[in-house]
């Protein structure tokens, strides 16, 4: 499995494409991931600061709504006196009744002539106290009963429970002081506050007006300033967190809240809002800036694709152009014509190069003169040991023909060699020619076996040869030479009590041994001129070399499998010819 991170290492495309979108879109996404924060800090701040705003005007109008109902009752108070001092005269014949409750319609009719209507006030109730302390029990007697509770809850001096809102009321209005509860009173659907102040006569605190202040008024202003404020919901809740009043139904999901404490019994105004709807705006400018990105980060692909293939066209160019030279084909060139440093470097490239061919040719040229200047003596002294060794000059004694005999085949070593250098000279100039006609290779393989089976046997190596009659069009003894070399090297590196086999079918030549095998680091190069075959250092490494360029000569390929201690495996493939050719 390819590693991804070994994979873009070693490709410079791609790094050079993503270092161009890193570079062309990285401050384009900064930029943009700063600007939506900055909008968003911003658009927070703003709907926070509405919201604020809402809940002090709520907040505001609810302490107003209650302070001027207070001022109302206030106003009411004023006049009680002198009204209950008129209904005392007219309808009662002794004052000495000193404790009386007038209901909310006689009050309100009484003082309908004074002060504006009082319709904001429910239950309107005057309690006041007329005996003295001292005052005979037996005057107390005459009292009703709830006359007597009411008037001993009034001068009671005891102190009173805190949690009894009647007793909070009486003790805060006895002091001289305004009282409002904290609780509302429910009724139905309808909510009231109870509130009281006292009445004076003087300076002394002459009674109590009670009132209970109808909150509808609270839940219609709540509402018109939530319609007021881009519809957010308004709640007024007291210090249990009991709903007093809404402006609408709460937002579901996240939400937004600002909380602002009125200066009434420790209620407070929460003002929410759903997210979604409040950062809509914000969501609409991520799209946009997203769409914005997808496109610049789609044209910063497009740029850098086209800039990094515009850069790396030629690389790969050069890149395979010296791969291709490196092969053997020096004429070969980049063909590059830029006025640009990439077209620079294909100038000197393509310079080099042509240094490069000529250099080889004059090599070349020069291996081919010198090998051929030393074939001719070679022969000459391959001949004249001949004859030594066949008597010509005279006897010799054993030890003077063991001396020809290495002589003579170092000379035909000496041959072999010049005749291989030679061979790739005239490859490497393409004037080798082949002499082609219809052969059979099976009768080459055969009469290369028979030629090298003394080799074999002298080493101890088994040789055979299964052939089936295969026709081609080729030069007989150049295909000769390339089955020699196989055959050759297959006995030269098998071991003795191995084997060599030679199998021919239908174009195809195979090669095995049982020797020591090619390690796996050498194959690739097995080819390659002076390359070792095995794992031994043996010969001059032309044979493969030249084997593999006779055989692309005749249009086949050449491939080879081995492993070390166990053999190599050679296969030829030729074209074949229909029986009839």
């Amino acid at each position: 499995m390819v590693n991804p991170l070994r994979w873009v290492r070693t490709r410079l495309s791609v790094r050079l494409t993503l270092t161009m979108l890193l570079v062309s879109l990285g401050p384009l996404v900064i930029g943009g991931v700063l600007v939506l924060r900055i909008l968003e800090g911003s658009l927070r701040a703003q709907l926070k600061a509405e919201r604020e705003q809402l809940a002090r005007v709520s907040a505001a109008n609810v302490d107003h709504h209650i302070q001027r109902a207070l001022g109302k009752l206030r106003v009411l108070a004023s006049v009680v006196p002198q009204s209950f001092d008129q209904a005392q005269s007219q309808e009662y014949q002794v004052r000495q009744q000193d404790y009386q409750q007038f209901s909310a319609e006689q009050l309100k009719q009484r003082l309908a002539q004074v002060v504006e209507p009082t319709f904001e006030f429910d239950d309107l109730l005057f309690m006041n106290r007329l005996i003295a302390p001292n005052r005979a029990q037996a005057q107390r007697q005459a009292l009703s009963t709830k006359q007597q509770a009411a008037l001993s809850l009034w001068n009671s001096d005891n102190v009173f429970d805190a949690a009894d809102a009647q007793s909070q009321m009486l003790a805060q209005t006895r002091a001289g002081c305004d009282y409002a509860a904290s609780k509302i009173l429910r009724v139905e659907e309808l909510m009231f506050l109870p509130m009281a102040v006292p009445v004076r006569e003087g300076r002394d605190v002459f009674g109590i007006l009670k009132g209970q202040l109808n909150l509808a008024p609270v839940a219609d202003m709540l509402r018109q300033v939530g319609r007021e404020g881009g519809g957010r919901t308004i709640c007024l809740s007291d210090a249990d967190g009991a709903v007093i009043a809404q402006s609408g139904p709460p937002p579901s999901g996240e939400v937004l809240t600002t909380i602002q404490d009125v200066q009434h019994g420790g209620w407070r105004v929460v003002v929410s809002e759903p997210a979604a709807a409040a950062l809509e705006p914000l969501m609409k400018a991520r799209l946009q800036a997203i769409g914005l990105m997808g496109a610049s980060g789609a044209l910063a692909l497009t740029l850098s694709l086209f800039l990094s293939a515009r850069i790396l066209r030629p690389i790969r160019r050069l890149t395979s152009v010296a791969d291709t030279m490196r092969a053997g084909a020096l004429g070969l060139r980049s063909g590059i014509a830029r006025d640009d440093e990439i077209g620079r470097l294909a100038d000197s490239f393509d310079r080099m190069a042509a240094a490069l061919q000529e250099l080889d040719q004059l090599k070349s040229e020069f291996v081919a003169h010198v090998s051929h200047e030393l074939r001719t003596p070679l022969t000459a002294m391959q001949l004249s040991v001949a004859n030594l060794q066949d008597g010509v000059a005279g006897a010799m004694d054993p030890r003077q023909a063991e001396i020809l005999s290495r002589v003579r085949h170092d000379i035909e070593r000496l041959i072999r060699l010049v005749n291989e250098v030679l061979d790739v000279a005239r490859i490497e100039a393409g004037k080798l020619e082949l002499d082609c006609s219809r052969i059979d290779l099976a009768e080459v393989a055969r009469a290369v076996v028979a030629n090298l089976e003394p080799l074999a046997r002298e080493k101890g190596v088994g040789l055979g040869c299964e052939a089936e009659t295969s026709w081609i069009r080729g030069d007989r003894m150049r295909l000769h030479q390339v089955v020699t070399n196989l055959v050759d090297n297959a006995i030269k590196f098998t071991p003795a009590g191995g084997r060599a086999r030679v199998e021919v079918k239908a174009g195809r030549v195979r090669v095995r041994d049982t020797g020591c095998g090619i390690p796996a680091e050498r194959l690739p190069r097995v080819y390659d001129r002076f390359a070792k075959a095995g794992a031994m250092n043996a010969g001059a490494g032309l044979g493969l070399s030249i084997t593999k360029k006779i055989i692309e000569l005749h249009g086949g390929t050449i491939s080879v499998e081995s492993e070390v201690g166990r053999g190599t495996t050679f296969t030829v493939m030729l074209p074949c010819l229909d029986s009839s050719s």
